[in-house]
């Protein structure tokens, strides 16, 4: 496999195996982020083919911005170039500034003279001289795509609730409950308190079941979506509400894990589903989650 200049787009629907730290281009008005990363030419063609450019073609949203190219030595000179300055003013504003070459093809070759120039591989050249790196807010990320898929302000989606619901009994399906004397002494009732705990969980996971179903049924057919309403006294919902949040948190803390690491996951869950049925972003909450 041979390294690719790409987009954030090919970075979230490829997930490939090797990949820089985000640069950005140093243009003010473009604040998209940019990689180099480890492609396999034949997959992610194949992928544009069938998905990308079918999406593109019919989607009312804005079209995906997907592409990829190779950053291999081409014949521009750079021998003067100011490696020193990507730094400060940003690559791509750099290369125009410098070599007058503004086209990506263009770009990603002027990577691979450089990486040549420097004895490294183009991912190396970018974690080494594009120092403006920022760490990726997942948590904007998600919000931000659940909001195309349509969560946005107004009423409680049902399938919003219905799955936060469904989905803290699917936690609590894949928690081990048992007393463990050995390890903290004898304590009076301890195995009545665990039997009782499992008893309520199995209670609760099937119930969560349940919710799990009529929320699949109310996500496929948008009848559903529009008929339910959620009616809330938003005061005490939003302390109950930020009460999960707490014990979310501290859960993820336990496990060693931040709500970002969480974003992270949940987002790229999403991607991955997305990228085996295609990029739509329907206008029923969650179809394509």
């Amino acid at each position: 496999m041979e390294q690719y200049l790409c987009t954030q787009a090919v970075i979230d629907h490829m997930q490939p195996t090797q990949v820089s730290k985000p640069f950005r281009s140093g243009y003010h008005d473009d604040t998209d982020l940019y990689y180099v990363a480890e492609l396999d030419h034949k997959i992610a063609s194949k992928y544009y083919n069938k998905v990308i450019e079918p999406y593109n073609n019919k989607t009312r949203h804005n079209h995906i911005d997907f592409w990829y190219c190779i950053c291999e030595p081409g014949s521009m000179d750079t021998s003067e170039f100011d490696c020193a300055e990507i730094a400060k003013v940003g690559l791509f504003y750099l290369i125009e500034d410098e070599l007058n070459l503004t086209k990506e093809t263009n770009r990603a070759l002027v990577i691979g003279n450089l990486a040549s120039d420097e004895g490294v591989d183009p991912i190396t050249f970018i974690n080494t001289y594009c120092a403006e790196v920022e760490t990726q807010n997942y948590v904007t990320k998600l919000t931000a795509l659940q909001h195309q898929i349509g969560y946005v302000k107004g009423r409680i989606q049902p399938v919003a609730l219905l799955g936060l619901l469904g989905e803290v009994g699917e936690v609590a399906a894949e928690a081990e409950i048992y007393a463990d004397n050995t390890q903290i002494g004898e304590i009076d009732d301890l195995l009545t308190f665990e039997q009782v705990i499992a008893h309520y969980k199995a209670l609760f996971v099937e119930f969560a079941s349940e919710i799990d179903r009529i929320k699949k049924k109310v996500r496929s057919d948008s009848r559903y979506s529009q008929a339910l309403r959620f009616e809330v006294t938003e005061t005490k919902f939003n302390v109950e509400l930020a009460d999960v949040f707490y014990y979310l948190n501290a859960t993820a803390s336990c496990l060693g894990m931040s709500l970002e690491d969480l974003a992270k996951l949940s987002y790229q869950k999403v991607i991955a589903r997305r990228a085996t049925i295609g990029p739509e972003l329907l206008d029923k909450p969650e179809t394509s989650a």
